[in-house]
């Protein structure tokens, strides 16, 4: 079910009327100014819907509600007095004061709401205001923006996940590393975690206690050498899903995507030496989500691995039927959205996959009207000697945006 926030004018002027009075502008043009936006909106009911609401993310305590606000949106807290961003950008930002007290004393929890006007649905200022938080989201937070995201872009409003043989593949990837290496006190995980924490960009992700209990253990005790088999493939897998919930950008710089390279080139190794078709598959997708995330840079980019559209008005045995391998969402150097949607395929077999895919391609081009959608297969390049990822487009795309003016 969608979620549906309607602000009349009169309410949007009395929830910030202490931003007018605040307004940094005294003048007799800026009195009139906001005398004349009070009797607009006033007379305006503009109607937002809820794209996604994340709740204590840690943000330094120095900062405001307005603070806050004005840094998700790009605009000086003086700007904010006047209402005008709503009315621009067609996004709506509600912040309040967390719930959870913070373990790090520098930082404190915010609740963070994003509506959009249903009038103007872009997806630009989404993704500007997701890679702005992605600075500080826990990987369960970040997993709940994904689910956002994609129940946007499903035409039922609603999705679920299954990336676990993704996850698996890469996991298997990591153990095989770090049981091939010699160097018992500064592992492979080890030397990884390092590399991402001393970014100091993306200091904001480790005051986090989600985030930062999680690899701390990890970056401190590792496994342990006494666990079993079973248990160590647990904890490889956890590792690996917290790695893939991390920004992007983060796993791209120098210092620390030669680490992602090498679970590349191991999972490369590992999926030519499998004997099953099917886990050469399951292998394969896995590789194509490493070989994009390494060779695919921009503004900002957000991920959605294994999504299924689910239709509740539908059978059991038919609510899923509708799977996507890889969803990249990105922010061009240009700063505008587009939407690459991927099927991998080892068998070659691309016809099964073409009414699904154009089903999602018209579901994205309708729902957001600023985006440019390609679909594309991914193939080894030759098969059986190598199975390099290669792409190809499918012709179902739109190339163009529908609207300017976001």
């Amino acid at each position: 079910m969608r979620l549906k926030h309607t602000v009349t004018g009169r309410r949007l002027q009395s929830r910030t009327n202490s931003r007018w009075r605040t307004s940094s502008s005294s003048t007799r043009d800026g009195r009139f100014a906001r005398r004349r936006q009070k009797g607009l909106l006033s007379q305006m009911e503009i109607t937002f819907d809820l794209i996604f609401e994340i709740k204590n993310v840690g943000m330094p305590r120095q900062k405001s509600i307005i603070d806050v606000e004005s840094e998700l949106v790009s605009k000086k807290p003086s700007k904010l007095a006047f209402l005008s961003y709503p009315f621009e950008q067609g996004i709506l930002v509600s912040v309040d004061y967390g719930v959870y007290r913070s373990i790090f004393p520098p930082y404190a929890p915010f609740s963070i709401r994003l509506f959009q006007d249903k009038e103007r649905r872009c997806l630009a200022p989404i993704l500007a205001v997701s890679k702005l938080l992605s600075f500080y989201l826990s990987i369960n937070q970040t997993n709940g923006l994904r689910s956002s995201v994609g129940n946007q872009i499903s035409w039922t409003h609603n999705v679920r996940f299954d990336n676990k043989e993704t996850v698996r593949a890469i996991a298997k990837a990591i153990q095989s590393i770090e049981e091939r290496s010699e160097r018992v006190q500064d592992s492979f995980v080890s030397r990884y975690l390092t590399s991402l924490i001393r970014l100091k960009t993306f200091r904001g992700l480790w005051r986090n206690l989600d985030n930062f209990s999680f690899f701390s253990e990890w970056r401190q005790t590792g496994i342990g050498l006494g666990t079993t088999e079973k248990d160590k493939e647990t904890a490889y897998e956890g590792f690996a899903a917290g790695l893939l919930s991390l920004p992007v950008k983060l796993l791209q710089y120098t210092s620390t995507a030669r680490f992602l390279d090498e679970i590349y080139r191991e999972l490369l190794e590992l999926t030519q030496l499998e004997d099953s078709a099917d886990s050469k598959g399951l292998f394969f997708e896995a590789l194509c989500y490493l070989y994009l995330i390494l060779n695919h840079k921009s503004e900002f980019e957000l991920f959605l691995n294994g999504m299924v559209v689910v239709d509740p008005t539908k059978s059991l045995d038919k609510q899923d039927n509708n799977e996507f391998d890889i969803i990249e969402f990105l922010l061009n150097d240009e700063k505008k959205p587009e939407c690459h949607i991927y099927a991998c395929s080892i068998s070659g077999d691309i016809a099964k996959n073409e009414a699904s895919l154009r089903r999602i391609v018209n579901s994205v081009h309708e729902r957001f009207g600023d985006v440019v959608v390609r679909s594309w297969y991914m193939k080894p390049i030759g098969k059986p000697a190598d199975f390099t990822p290669s792409s190809e487009e499918t012709g179902i795309q739109f190339t163009l945006p529908r609207k300017t003016d976001c």
